[in-house]
């Protein structure tokens, strides 16, 4: 080999030098893509704003809370009211709002309004402010919204649409209103709402209204009043400790799933109505009175007279009685005083009378009555029953294992039974 020529060693660079080479070559890519960047991000627009006047890129205020505060600038109020609404719309509160004596808190004057009392409370002055209420809708007014939020005191009622119509109450608490707490015209709703210690009913709708999943307690009159031809809709409710009826129905009503008790007078009265999966307690007359209509798998225990006390036309049916007659001598599990009802598959147990009918023209059948103190089964002429057999005091051997013929000694499907 010439001394001149090149060995192997000398062509290939050693790999130290081949790293750093690649090194910096990386580093000056890096470097003009990062030159890049910031001459783009420089070249975005320029540093002096546009020439005219300097615009706001948020939203206005319409935009932010497009409803209408209730305050003497947008609602100014007259000489019977301190708020007053007069166009449609969607309307809050900002604050707790004391009425005034002669005025009404917010009247309604314009259909179509949404009143959101915002967690706030609407307090009246009582006697002194007269018989003035804490909202009122004027007559004709349709579509009102009255929700979330508190009334008290008011001279008046709480909340007073009885004279408008389409009407929805939700989530408000009245109490202490010296007329009714609630009161809702045609086709309405109140739900969510409770009315406490108010002079007159807690809750009183007129024809086609829901109340649903309310309270109304210690009320000078009814808990809840559908009134006459109501054809309300009473669902998931509780009346207690009230002056009058706990939940009077009216007529052509549903009163389903809801309690009353310990109120003056019956706990639910009822006509030409459904009377369903109810509870009655310690009711100062009745549990539950019926005039032409169904109660059906009922509950009704420690009321003062009767357990259920029907008149004409009634179907009561797979109910349960027990210890009624608290007060009344000879207070019935179920008592009927006229023609023309179903008296069928009821439990009475330890009233002063199980089942007592002192009208004619009825059908008794699969009924059960046990321990009343008094009579089980008192039934006048010219009715017509399944037979009655008497199991008192009958003893039966016990039972282990899958098979033991009847003990109660009828195979009648329409026997009534005394244990």
């Amino acid at each position: 080999m010439s001394e001149h020529t090149p060995n192997e060693n000398q062509l290939t660079p050693p790999a130290e030098e081949n790293n750093g080479g690649r090194r910096a070559m990386l580093a000056g890519i890096g470097g003009l893509a990062a030159g890049a960047l910031l001459t783009g991000r420089a070249q975005a627009g320029p540093l002096d704003p546009p020439p005219g006047p300097i615009a706001s890129t948020g939203k206005p205020l319409t935009e932010v809370e497009p409803r209408i505060a209730i305050n003497s600038t947008n609602t100014p109020g007259d000489a019977t009211s301190r708020f007053r609404i007069t166009q449609p719309g969607s309307y809050y509160l900002t604050g707790n709002i004391t009425g005034l004596v002669g005025q009404h808190g917010i009247s309604i004057a314009a259909s179509g309004v949404t009143i959101d009392l915002s967690g706030f409370l609407l307090r009246g002055l009582g006697t002194i402010q007269g018989n003035f209420n804490g909202v009122y809708a004027e007559g004709g007014t349709e579509g009102i919204t009255v929700r979330n939020g508190h009334v008290k005191v008011m001279g008046g009622a709480g909340i007073e649409l009885f004279t408008a119509s389409r009407c929805l109450v939700e989530d408000v608490n009245v109490h202490l209103c010296l007329a009714s707490g609630i009161r809702c015209g045609e086709y309405g709703r109140v739900s969510r709402c409770a009315a406490i210690q108010n002079t007159l009913t807690g809750i009183s709708v007129a024809r086609g209204t829901t109340v649903e999943d309310c309270t109304a307690s210690n009320n000078g009159s009814r808990g809840i009043s559908g009134g006459f031809n109501a054809e309300a809709l009473i669902v998931r409710c509780v009346a207690q400790d009230n002056g009058e009826h706990g939940i009077w129905a009216g007529t052509g009503s549903s009163v389903i799933d809801c309690v009353s008790s310990q109120n003056a007078m019956d706990g639910l009265n009822a006509t030409a109505s459904l009377v369903s999966n109810c509870v009655a307690r310690g009711n100062g007359a009745s549990g539950i009175t019926a005039i032409l209509s169904s109660v059906l798998n009922c509950k009704s225990r420690f009321n003062d007279e009767h357990g259920i006390r029907a008149t004409s036309d009634c179907q009561i049916i797979g109910n349960n009685c027990e210890s009624n007659g608290v007060t009344l001598v000879d207070g019935a599990g179920i008592f009927v005083s006229d023609s023309g009802n179903r008296i069928e598959s009821n439990h009475c147990t330890k009233n002063d009378r199980g089942i007592s009918v002192t009208g004619a023209r009825n059908l008794i059948i699969r009924n059960t009555c046990a321990g009343n103190t008094g009579l089980n089964w008192s039934l006048a002429n010219n009715n017509h029953y399944g037979p009655i057999v008497n199991r008192v005091g009958v003893g039966t051997g016990a039972v282990s294992g899958n098979f033991s013929p009847s003990s109660l000694e009828s195979t009648d499907p329409h026997a009534n039974f005394t244990y």
